[in-house]
């Protein structure tokens, strides 16, 4: 089974963090941790899903979904309104991240996003 395979499937097994930076952190390197990449990439990557988990977290609840928060992955990779919404979060991780990756203007932000997004979609364990 993947985690793709139902996209309603609440991340609870990955995730229940309750806010905790450190949890959610746990959940974005298990995620990452069958989507091999170099350590700059991956470590970007980490930040992105980190966040995104926090922000959805915050925003939708204590059950964020698997869609839910490939929904906001690729929103980030397509545009700056999602990345206005992260900076504009009521946690400051994650307006923190928004401000890391706001000006970025080379590939890897978009290199990132896609290697975070391939983690979402991996096969899960």
């Amino acid at each position: 089974m993947t985690l793709t395979d139902d996209d309603t499937a609440p991340l609870s097994s990955l995730f229940s963090c309750g806010g905790d930076v450190l949890a959610a952190r746990a959940c974005a390197c298990s995620l990452l941790a069958h989507s091999p990449a170099p350590p700059a990439l991956t470590g970007q990557a980490r930040l992105i899903l980190t966040a995104a988990c926090l922000h959805i977290q915050a925003g939708i609840g204590p059950d964020p979904t698997v869609g839910e928060l490939r929904d906001l992955l690729l929103a980030l990779g397509s545009g700056a309104t999602a990345w206005m919404a992260l900076a504009s979060s009521p946690i400051q991780f994650v307006q923190y991240v928004a401000a890391e990756f706001a000006d970025s203007a080379d590939g890897s932000l978009r290199s990132a996003i896609g290697l975070a997004v391939r983690a979402v979609n991996a096969p899960a364990l």
